[in-house]
């Protein structure tokens, strides 16, 4: 019922037969360790990787763009994001706040360009899901939609503001694309 570790077969050692040059010595392959010789490894050390020395043994990151992006192009990207939730203060600031800054640098930033391009339509898409949740009120259905649909943009522009802050490209979901 219980393993016993003594019982268990024994693997068999590889020993290479003793050369009349050199003096017969016990050889102990890679795997077996007498209790004269090194005490165990310690298995709670923390993993050491090794040095490297040159870049070509440099592992390689995978990036999602081929060339970085400036620090500038990022802080506006984020202000481009956070722009949305001007909506709450002013009618359709959601879809102007991005609209105006896109047209101002669309033609210097092209990572601004094309986060801003999908911030309008998200933005856009989110204003005409939200039009059809108030008429769904009329059945009751529309309440629980206008929740999520509050609560879907929140998170996905605040994801967006950060992915775009560190310039990675951010994929609203539920878009339908208006500007391409």
């Amino acid at each position: 019922m219980f393993h016993n570790p003594n019982n268990a077969p024994k693997r068999p050692s590889f020993v290479v037969p003793p050369t009349e040059e050199a003096p017969a010595e016990p050889v102990v392959n890679e795997t077996q360790q007498t209790s004269a010789e090194a005490p165990a490894p310690d298995t709670t050390a923390p993993y050491q990787a090794p040095e490297i020395t040159s870049l070509s043994e440099a592992p390689v990151a995978q990036s999602t763009s081929p060339t970085s992006v400036p620090k500038a192009e990022c802080d506006w990207t984020l202000g481009m994001h956070l722009s949305t939730f001007s909506g709450g203060i002013f009618p359709a600031g959601n879809i102007l706040g991005p609209l105006i800054i896109w047209m101002i640098k669309r033609d210097t930033m092209p990572f601004l360009s094309q986060e801003a391009k999908n911030c309008i339509n998200f933005q856009i898409s989110m204003t005409i899901y939200l039009i059809i949740s108030t008429i769904l009120c009329l059945f009751f259905v529309g309440f629980f939609f206008i929740f999520v649909i509050v609560v879907l943009d929140l998170v996905c522009t605040i994801q967006a503001a950060i992915r775009g802050s560190a310039g990675k490209s951010y994929r609203y979901p539920f878009t339908i694309q208006f500007i391409k």
